[in-house]
């Protein structure tokens, strides 16, 4: 006998919803797809910023050399002045 897993397409804004309910996970920004994958892994190890920030997570601009990181000191000089 074949068994039949009930799929579901859920929208929500509510991570408690995600954690609750998801095995895999669609992240859209502004219509795109900028993530998709199974739910653990995209919210252990996000990508995007876009979802970094969405789970609350502290965003760093830099780059990284030799195990160095070095701070965007530009970027937050931009956004300083914005605020």
């Amino acid at each position: 006998m074949r068994s039949v897993a009930d799929q579901v397409v859920r929208v929500t804004h509510d991570l408690l919803d995600v954690l609750a309910l998801a095995d895999r996970l669609v992240v859209l920004d502004g219509g795109e797809v900028v993530e998709s994958g199974a739910t653990a892994h995209l919210l252990a190890h996000p990508r995007s910023e876009f979802l970094a920030r969405f789970l609350g997570v502290n965003v760093v601009h830099g780059w990284l050399r030799d195990e160095n990181l070095t701070v965007d000191r530009e970027h937050y000089s931009r956004t300083a002045k914005r605020r």
